[in-house]
């Protein structure tokens, strides 16, 4: 039998999934009892070294990390397996006794993909009330345009203060496509019309489907509507670079430290030619004069290079962690030369900037926006503004 983990003394998610299996599969489908609880258990040996809420966190991570009082972050690939999986049992459905986990699954996939059910904007009393202080558009018509081009069935929830200002902004999905949630929270010591992108993760059956750059094409439009006038955030991993791609720009401390593992990365480079060759003088000196500036919106012209490294581009290999590059990639020598793995930095994008805005409309919207401007001072119709 499966060995099982627990999150509190006799009781758990492990145990309650693979007793709902046990109900509904019986014996006779062990096979996939054992493999789901291997998912469950290789989740809670994940490291647990991260913040609490690191991106990524899962349903089960959190109910690991509270039970425990340790940090704790989750795969979402398997989660979203999980929550699939048993969603489909708790509806009735009852596995092929001769399927495996894998054609289990993807029946569950299909039948989740078939009744999924439409989303909608989740709000409370207070938000409701205050409705009419934050848009003309109605809960539906503001659930339309914020779920653009994202998966049917996708949860959004919207907090006003009472003041009809923007508190908290979620978007969650767990469907047939996969799994994807972005939370944005108002500082409670920032200013009015300021939103932090605290948390977001996208699992890897949606990688590369362009979901993420839709969340925050749709979030921006609401931004420019109601008089946000900056953002905040703290970026990891890939987000090191996808932040610089969209118009984030680290604070003045951030860039101070950050400049520091740039550089180290450009030495290890220019001593370790990539497979391309070695990297021209002329880049080289256009990177150094780049990381070593005063402006911290330089990161933008190290995310920006697109010379070829390690096949992909150096401004990937500058930014983003060691295991999320081509294979070609000396990860050990670069760990063993004192490089750090993966960047983090703290940053803000400044929509009264023409730089930022320019440089997050033209990743985000393209040619399908006119020329990039400055947004409007809000409106009777937006939230009101105020200093930041």
């Amino acid at each position: 039998m499966a060995t099982h983990i627990s999150f509190a003394p006799g009781s758990g998610p492990a145990q309650a999934i693979e007793k709902y299996l046990q109900s509904k599969a019986g014996k006779k489908n062990e096979s996939v009892i054992q493999q789901l609880d291997a998912i469950v258990g290789d989740t809670l040996r994940a490291e647990m070294t991260d913040a609490l809420n690191t991106p990524g966190l899962s349903r089960i991570g959190a109910a690991f990390a509270k039970a425990h009082g340790s940090a704790f972050r989750a795969s979402t690939a398997t989660t979203w397996k999980v929550e699939i999986l048993t969603d489909w049992l708790k509806k009735g459905n009852t596995p092929d006794a001769s399927a495996d986990f894998d054609q289990t699954f993807e029946t569950a996939r299909a039948w989740t993909a078939e009744n999924q059910k439409p989303g909608m904007i989740d709000m409370n009393e207070d938000t409701e009330a205050a409705w009419p202080l934050f848009s003309e558009k109605t809960p539906d018509e503001m659930y339309e345009a914020l779920t653009k081009g994202l998966p049917k069935g996708t949860e959004v929830e919207i907090v006003l203060t009472d003041e009809g200002k923007l508190d908290t902004l979620c978007f969650n999905y767990t469907g047939s496509e996969g799994k994807f949630t972005f939370n944005r929270y108002h500082p409670s010591d920032a200013g009015e019309n300021v939103m932090d992108h605290m948390t977001g993760s996208v699992n890897q059956s949606l990688r590369g489907s362009g979901t993420s750059r839709k969340v925050q094409a749709n979030t921006f439009r609401l931004y420019e509507e109601c008089g946000i006038e900056k953002a905040t955030l703290s970026a990891q991993d890939m987000g090191a670079y996808a932040w610089a791609k969209l118009g984030f720009a680290p604070t003045e401390d951030a860039w101070e430290g950050l400049t520091i593992h740039l550089n180290e990365r450009l030495d290890f480079l220019t001593n370790n030619p990539p497979p391309e060759g070695a990297l021209p003088q002329a880049v080289v000196d256009k990177m150094r004069d780049a990381v070593n500036a005063d402006d911290p919106k330089k990161l933008w012209d190290v995310a920006d290079e697109k010379h070829a490294c390690y096949g992909t581009t150096l401004g990937k290999v500058m930014l983003m962690p060691f295991n999320e590059l081509p294979e070609s990639f000396p990860v050990k020598q670069a760990e063993n030369a004192g490089l750090n793995a993966r960047l983090s930095w703290d940053g803000e994008l400044d929509m009264k900037d023409t730089d930022c805005v320019q440089r997050y409309k033209k990743y985000l919207y393209g040619d399908r926006q006119p020329a990039a401007t400055v947004p409007a001072p809000a409106t009777a119709l937006s939230i009101p503004s105020s200093p930041a």
